[in-house]
């Protein structure tokens, strides 16, 4: 039987109710930022629950340079590569430019379950973290507007 990550933990909803305080639009950064103790108690008792991806993320300590590197980069290759793919079958500009933002996307969609199950042994939270702390910011603020342009400039 193959093992299940779930990837939940209500941290913020926590930090709410063992506050007391009301939160505002940026209450949970101050917590995190004033109560640091509140916090670390939440993730304690996170990890004494068994939790596994957080704790090995953390143990990773700051991903390497060159890994921070390949998470921006390798979204940029996949999703050319795919503007090109779709444009050479006949997708519209738009329709390429979408086609390459999903290639693009799929290192955070499915590369930390791919990794979890390829590598049993790799850190799947360092993955993860790299994906959504990395990629995933950089797609929304620079890959899509790349992505625009790139099909633009070849359509």
């Amino acid at each position: 039987m193959s093992e299940i990550t779930l990837l939940d933990g209500s941290i913020g909803q926590e930090l709410v109710k063992r506050s007391g305080e009301k939160p505002t639009p940026l209450w949970s950064t101050t917590v995190m930022l004033d109560d640091s103790k509140l916090l670390s108690e939440v993730h304690d008792e996170y990890f004494s629950m068994g939790a596994t991806v957080a704790t090995r993320f953390m143990h990773s300590g700051k991903p390497p340079l060159r890994m921070a590197i390949f998470a921006i980069i390798s979204p940029i290759i996949i999703g050319t590569l795919g503007i090109i793919a779709a444009h050479s079958i006949g997708l519209s500009i738009g329709g390429s430019a979408v086609f390459g933002i999903m290639a693009a996307s799929a290192s955070y969609i499915a590369a930390p379950s791919a990794v979890r199950i390829a590598l049993p042994n790799a850190d799947s939270g360092l993955s993860l973290g790299l994906a959504l702390g990395v990629t995933f910011p950089f797609n929304l603020t620079i890959g899509i507007p790349l992505a625009f342009m790139f099909s633009r400039s070849i359509g």
